[in-house]
């Protein structure tokens, strides 16, 4: 069974709660940027962006 990880577990709930979510990845001057964002068909709607610059790749945090 292959391992399943923590976003995965998060998207699934996020689609199940009806919010439709994106997420993208940029290379910066400063390293990796990441934007997610997530909103639903009522106008809820939510982004987040990494505060930390990484020349590493990184999951991004969901906030609330």
């Amino acid at each position: 069974m292959p391992t399943v990880k923590y976003w995965e577990v998060i998207a699934d709930k996020l689609s199940g709660a009806g919010w439709s979510w994106s997420y993208c990845s940029a290379m910066t001057q400063h390293g990796w940027r990441w934007v997610v964002d997530v909103r639903r068909n009522d106008g809820h709607r939510h982004n987040t962006a990494n505060p930390h610059y990484s020349s590493k790749h990184r999951t991004p945090k969901i906030e609330r």
